[in-house]
């Protein structure tokens, strides 16, 4: 299986995380048939270079000539993947490292799923809670605390991430590329959620990766809250609309229930806003992301 597997890195100007990750696939034990990266920003030339000193023609780059984020560069690279023949699929963000003897543990699931991601570890090494299913109601994901690894190896679910997703080309075959107007934010819940509509998602109770940074957060009336980023908010709501698209598309929107779903991301936004003392910016973010019109592949910063 590892022989026609395909990691897929998207990387944008962070080759101090981007080493970390290399670092801990030469420290495995096999290596798969491809890694293709993606690079955004142009800057991560060398570190590629160096790792094909050491796994050659596997090692492909990419350097698109414009940044087409995350979803464009995922797009990018699936496509490369398909084309040279890759059965699977694994989608990695440059801020993860693969944990030892991550890449067995993902052979030994593939021969159960066709779509499952490993569970992630936080920098310390504590767990990186990832349990959520869509809401089809409000058109959102929510996670689901009820559920425990002490009772079952595999969570069942509609909603991946591209932090370690594994995929089989049948299922893209299926559903296409990710969508590259979606840019920041949305595109690997969306299409998650599009191979749900062919096979269930498993989140598989081996741990496959570890993040290598930190979210930021702040202490707020006694919570720690996550940092909210000023890009992704606005790309988060600006989605929103091609969201409600793919709804429309697959008979599964319901306007009033989508409207309550927005208006509690709104309100999350707005709270984390709030403990980062940026409620204005945050609002402005919202409203201009909500109000967009333009084009899907522009950035807005």
């Amino acid at each position: 299986m590892l022989e026609k597997t395909a990691i897929i890195v998207v990387t944008y100007r962070r080759n101090a995380l981007l080493g970390k990750l290399f670092a801990s696939l030469l420290d495995q034990k096999r290596t798969p048939g491809w890694i293709i990266v993606v690079d955004n920003g142009g800057e991560a030339r060398p570190l590629v270079d160096a790792l094909r000193t050491k796994l050659g023609s596997a090692v492909r780059y990419l350097h698109p000539d414009q940044n087409l984020g995350g979803a464009g560069g995922f797009a990018l690279g699936v496509e490369t993947a398909m084309t040279l023949g890759a059965e699977w699929l694994w989608f990695m963000d440059d801020d993860v490292m693969l944990l030892p003897g991550a890449l067995a543990k993902a052979e030994k699931w593939a021969a159960r799923h066709r779509v499952f991601i490993g569970r992630r570890q936080n920098r310390d090494g504590s767990e990186f809670f990832y349990q959520p299913r869509f809401n089809t109601f409000l058109a959102i994901p929510v996670p689901d605390f009820s559920f425990s690894f002490d009772r079952a190896d595999t969570f069942l679910t509609d909603v991946i991430s591209f932090e370690g997703c594994m995929m089989h080309r049948s299922i893209i075959e299926k559903i296409g590329l990710p969508d590259a107007r979606f840019f920041l934010s949305w595109d690997d819940i969306i299409y998650g959620w599009l191979a749900a509509q062919h096979e269930p998602v498993a989140i598989v109770s081996d741990y496959f990766l570890r993040r290598t940074q930190d979210v930021p957060t702040i202490r707020f009336r006694g919570r720690h809250v996550a940092k909210p980023g000023h890009l992704y908010i606005y790309h988060f709501f600006r989605n929103r609309r091609l969201v409600r698209s793919y709804f429309r598309d697959h008979n599964a929107y319901n306007p009033l229930g989508f409207r309550l779903g927005t208006l509690l991301l709104v309100a999350k936004e707005l709270y984390r806003g709030a403990a980062a003392g940026e409620f204005l910016a945050v609002s402005q973010l919202i409203f201009r992301g909500m109000t967009a019109r333009n084009k899907p592949h522009e950035v807005t910063t």
